[in-house]
């Protein structure tokens, strides 16, 4: 799967998994996204919940004010260099978890190939998204090196 640059949502955990908590799936898949591997989309929900966790993280667990404003710097340029869609008027099956339809609506509107999240309980890997596969951050990293 290595050759084809493949669309994909990312779930804020998974962000959060690979930046403060050493996830190593999550890192690998970041890592992805940052060598450019992966094209990464984003609604406006999406990219708010991710600058909105990452800026009150930083607050509590970073003293260094400008290593803090970096953080939220590399996530804006992040969001730049990222695809964008518009979900306001996206309809979509509806999870358990109802904060985290964005992803299921963001995966909609942008005909992504993967919606990569760990959150088992939220009910998303239950969902049936047309040709989008919703994987955990191992069965993504599994299948993207064939292993």
């Amino acid at each position: 799967m290595r050759n084809k640059k493949l669309k994909v949502v990312i779930d804020t955990g998974i962000f959060i998994s690979g930046l403060f908590q050493n996830n190593e799936n999550c890192i690998n898949i970041l890592n992805l996204v940052e060598g450019n591997k992966l094209i990464l989309y984003f609604s406006q929900e999406t990219i708010g919940e991710l600058i909105y966790i990452i800026k009150n993280f930083a607050r509590y667990n970073i003293d260094d004010e400008n290593e803090r404003i970096e953080l939220l710097y590399n996530i804006a340029e992040l969001f730049y260099f990222s695809m964008s869609t518009n979900t306001m008027n996206t309809k979509i099956q509806s999870c358990k978890d109802k904060y985290d339809n964005m992803f299921l609506k963001c995966a909609s509107e942008g005909k992504v190939n993967f919606l990569i999240s760990d959150d088992i309980k939220s009910g998303l890997h239950n969902i049936e998204l047309g040709k989008t596969k919703i994987l955990t951050s191992d069965d993504f990293i599994k299948r993207y090196y064939n292993k």
